[in-house]
């Protein structure tokens, strides 16, 4: 499947919920998978969940809906990587080349050191839409 995939250079809180209102239909298809996550927290189960999906090879699977009330939970993200995958049988563990994770996965939202967002998508519409939430402060790349 062909990915095309934007970067957003906007450090702000509400990045992820904007993200994740994009297409809610199209979000709740998808199982997600989190592979990474490193931030500090308003509650304090927070912290075991970062332990247990850092300390994972394939990460943890998560609903959507937790998906969602992660951005809730979280004071300040510093790295985070999260896939959407409509078929479950797609295996992705932590160390696979990058390539492999971008094309096994519908969906990849990648946080990195606290400096950019990167969304990368099969489904056109839904990058689209992100462009559309974003304004201009996106670039695009495949």
């Amino acid at each position: 499947m062909e990915n095309t995939g934007i970067r957003i250079r906007v450090n702000e809180k509400e990045i992820l919920s904007k993200l994740l209102s994009v297409d809610n239909d199209y979000l709740n298809k998808l199982n997600w998978k989190l592979l990474f996550l490193e931030g500090t927290y308003n509650d304090r189960e927070m912290l075991p969940l970062e332990t247990q999906v850092n300390s994972s090879e394939h990460g943890i699977a998560i609903s959507y809906q937790q998906v969602k009330g992660l951005s809730n939970r979280v004071n300040d993200l510093w790295n985070l990587l999260l896939l959407g995958q409509l078929e479950k049988n797609k295996l992705v563990k932590k160390g696979d080349e990058d390539t492999t994770i971008f094309d096994s996965s519908d969906v990849v939202i990648e946080y990195f050191d606290s400096s950019y967002w990167t969304i990368t998508s099969s489904n056109i519409d839904f990058i689209e839409s992100i462009k559309h939430t974003m304004g201009q402060a996106f670039e695009v790349y495949q």
